[in-house]
């Protein structure tokens, strides 16, 4: 074939079954005339893109799978001379509520700018959780003076979180020594 033909789709946009037009073939003499091809389709299939600019932030133990980000997310793959903002409302969460390092965060709820692309959602992204600090108070009732080191009972408490169950105990409470006094040390 002499010609040398273009084929062409209607618009640049992703899409099934998009019309090709065809232009260009040339008839090999003047004993021929040509028709150009029609009823020609093809896909233009969506390109990847991905998210970057966003890293897992360290948090304390607070009981919940709730993770959260730094940084700000931005499309990686776009056609070059597109520039999109990032769009969706993304969550961020852990598998467990547990303590630990560099644990996994899965990431939902980024969108696709546009049917000309496909998202993958952000993987690979860990924080630590770290350990809540539990502050443990304690209250012993006053009583009378009886010689002893006993005390008539000691109430423990703790600020841990009230969806966890916490057992703060201690046996075997007693002044520092026998004698009256206000504000005793307990050992």
């Amino acid at each position: 074939n002499p010609g040398g033909p273009s084929f062409n789709f209607d618009n640049e946009y992703a899409g099934t079954n998009k019309p090709i037009t065809v232009t260009g073939y040339i008839a090999p003499s003047s004993n021929y005339t040509i028709t150009q091809p029609i009823g020609l389709k093809a896909n233009i299939n969506p390109a990847p893109l991905t998210i970057s600019g966003i890293s897992g932030a360290n948090r304390v133990y607070d009981g919940s799978t709730i993770a959260t980000v730094t940084g700000t997310p931005a499309y990686n793959g776009l056609i070059p001379g597109e520039s999109l903002i990032v769009v969706g409302s993304p969550s961020y969460s852990f598998a467990n509520k547990n303590v630990g390092t560099a644990k996994p965060i899965t990431v939902s709820g980024f969108t696709t700018p546009n049917g000309n692309y496909i998202l993958t959602q952000p993987t690979g992204i860990t924080a630590n959780i770290t350990p809540k600090l539990l502050t443990i108070t304690g209250t012993i009732p006053d009583r009378m003076y009886d010689a002893s080191t006993n005390t008539p009972g000691l109430n423990l408490k703790s600020d841990a979180l009230t969806t966890d169950f916490v057992d703060v105990s201690r046996t075997g409470a007693a002044f520092d020594n026998a004698n009256a006094g206000v504000n005793k040390d307990i050992n």
